[in-house]
């Protein structure tokens, strides 16, 4: 029952978002470490800024929320003029977790002005686990500076017998003050254990995506490689011995002029 369940919701959300999380094992290929420097990077604004906008956009447009359950906010630096805010709050309780909206306010950092507001149509459910929080990525993913692409990250966590932390990111198109979302729903990280009652080890699973914008492009965007890795542990609960297994392969995603695909890509299992 429980693989059946990972499988079910790794193949209902993975890929449904991306950028990546580094961890100590996952494979980074050289030529993208020497691409991550100051220019290839936004930069986050500190907390006394990101409350300072909260508070602005709190008082323009007020939401009634769920007091029970946290807000989430995360802002960066686009350029020296603008700043980008996203903003999560609770609407409502149908099963034991607070469902979220969300939304994108593009700033003008010296008048505080609203460029414009997107608003994302969906709620944020926690279909998958507990909605934990939301963070932009400070990478960038267009090489195209005059259009950048921004990534948004967000975390889930559902603890059980089996543990599950699902990261899952979407990608913004900017364009002349303009928010477009490009890529929605795509699993970035995947970590998954589970506890047996004869052994101190345990099965695991740890899948993890990185997304590197190319030089090549589709419909005005950089087409994007994805290198994946999958980690596993196997258990042999007869003896509680454990053998690890990887698995990578690289895939590449292209735009076609209003979303980039990747549901006919062949991703890795990770069902425990």
């Amino acid at each position: 029952m429980y693989s059946s369940l990972l499988t079910r919701t790794f193949n209902q959300h993975l890929f449904y978002g991306g950028c990546i999380a580094i961890c100590g094992f996952i494979f980074i290929p050289l030529s993208y470490a020497q691409q991550i420097n100051v220019q290839n990077t936004y930069s986050r604004c500190s907390e006394a800024q990101t409350q300072q906008l909260v508070n602005k956009i709190k008082s323009i447009s007020p939401q009634q929320k769920d007091m029970r359950y946290p807000s989430f906010e995360s802002c960066i630096n686009l350029d020296q003029n603008r700043q980008l805010i996203a903003m999560s709050q609770p609407t409502h309780i149908p099963s034991g977790y607070a469902d979220y909206n969300l939304d994108l306010y593009l700033i003008d950092n010296t008048s505080e002005k609203i460029l414009n507001h997107y608003h994302y149509p969906m709620e944020i459910t926690s279909e998958i686990g507990q909605y934990e929080n939301l963070q932009f990525d400070i990478h960038r993913f267009s090489t195209d500076k005059a259009t950048p692409v921004i990534g948004l990250a967000l975390t889930y966590r559902h603890l059980g017998r089996i543990d599950i932390k699902i990261r899952e990111i979407k990608l913004f198109k900017l364009n002349n003050h303009q928010m477009q979302l490009v890529l929605d729903k795509f699993m970035t990280n995947y970590s998954g254990s589970e506890r047996p009652s004869m052994c101190e080890n345990n099965k695991q699973i740890e899948t993890q995506i990185l997304l590197h914008p190319l030089k090549q492009n589709s419909h005005g965007l950089a087409d994007i490689q994805l290198t994946e890795k999958t980690e596993r542990i196997t258990l042999d609960e007869k003896n509680c011995s454990t053998e690890r297994i990887v698995k990578k392969q690289r895939h590449i995603m292209k735009f076609d002029g209003k979303t980039y695909h990747f549901k006919h890509l062949k991703f890795l299992d990770v069902g425990i």
